[in-house]
């Protein structure tokens, strides 16, 4: 079974027809509201900005072992875990059970949400904010960076002519 990739309400119909004529057709009706994608994303003093390649585990209380384990996707004909694309989106369609997520970036601390319940006819769509590892980089952006080292290192090639000057006036004296 695949679900939709569009937002959007959905009708999903189940016809059951039975071996025996007798009891006929079954038939069941169900519409679903398909919020299929969370994102992952820092934000930053222009807004937020989508992470690519973070990974997003899916973990799921195993009621038989009563252990978070990483919810077995591939029964689903799912992924776990998922890497984000460009748009920093992953999701999950899940049947009922309690949950957390775990996500992973090189750039940002592991982080790794709180345990929640997913009822009957939800899916997983949490927006995920990852927090930088250098806190110094939400004051100072890159270009900041390469401007404060482009003038230290001026500042020490001058430094360096200076004792140069110095060392050959010296020389000079003797």
């Amino acid at each position: 079974i695949q679900a939709p990739i569009v937002e959007g309400e959905y009708e999903i119909i189940t016809v059951m027809d039975f071996e025996n004529p007798k009891l006929g057709k079954k038939e069941i009706r169900l519409i679903t509201v398909v919020d299929p994608e969370g994102y992952v994303f820092t934000q930053l003093p222009e807004g937020k900005l989508r992470i690519a390649g973070a990974i997003v585990y899916l973990y799921w209380l195993n009621l038989e072992t009563k252990q978070y384990e990483l919810w077995p996707a591939k029964e689903y004909q799912q992924e776990n875990p998922q890497i984000t694309d460009d748009t920093g989106r992953y999701s999950f369609l899940v049947p009922p059970g309690t949950y957390y997520l775990r996500v992973e970036h090189p750039n940002y601390p592991v982080y790794q949400s709180e345990t929640f319940v997913v009822k009957e006819g939800s899916g997983i769509h949490m927006n995920i904010e990852l927090k930088t590892k250098f806190w110094w980089l939400k004051i100072i952006d890159w270009k900041t960076i390469v401007m404060i080292i482009f003038g230290i290192l001026l500042l020490y090639n001058f430094y360096r002519d200076i004792i140069r000057e110095k060392t050959l006036r010296n020389f000079k004296n003797l």
